[in-house]
């Protein structure tokens, strides 16, 4: 990624929390709106400043790997066979989040996941992060920011699931 494109990423991302903050802000919660969007440019610096020390990161995450006994490209039926480089960093920045988001977008294969799950969790990998700031920011956008809340269910189903009379006339 050239800087272009991460100024152009900085920005559509900076546009797009300061709609949600607004929309945030309209039903209330202000605090709640201004911690958000601190946590969001929070993640875009670090998204880009993990991209100056890629290699770095690359060497440790491949490091702790080795420890639990898996290879990245490796022979063995439970090593990671990557597809996208873009791992490193997704891995740095989300932990165990990353992995399991970076798995179900393609990102990486594997194919013994069982075992590579037990060599994951038997080691420890799903604790490691790569810094502590890590833990407080992901602790708080998963668990004070939750927004699966009984209060948001509705409006989520009605995004998700409502398709209108237009649409259901449409389709019959």
């Amino acid at each position: 990624m050239t800087f272009g494109h991460l100024r152009k990423y900085c920005i559509c991302f900076v546009v797009i929390s300061l709609r949600r903050l607004l929309a945030v802000v309209e039903m209330g919660n202000v605090v709640y709106a201004l911690l958000l969007l601190l946590i969001r440019i929070y993640k875009v610096f670090e998204k880009g400043f993990l991209r100056l020390f890629r290699n770095r990161i690359e060497a440790i995450i491949k490091f702790r790997f080795g420890r639990a006994g898996i290879s990245i490209n490796g022979s063995n039926s439970y090593d990671i066979k990557l597809h996208n480089n873009e791992f490193y960093n997704r891995l740095a920045c989300d932990s165990s989040l990353g992995m399991g988001e970076s798995y179900m977008e393609g990102w990486w294969d594997c194919d013994d996941l069982h075992e590579f799950s037990f060599r994951c969790f038997s080691n420890g990998l799903y604790k490691k992060y790569m810094s502590q700031m890590n833990v407080v920011v992901n602790y708080l956008m998963l668990r004070v920011f939750n927004l699966q809340t009984k209060a948001r269910a509705f409006e989520v189903g009605v995004k998700h699931y409502d398709m209108g009379e237009s649409k259901l006339k449409s389709e019959s």
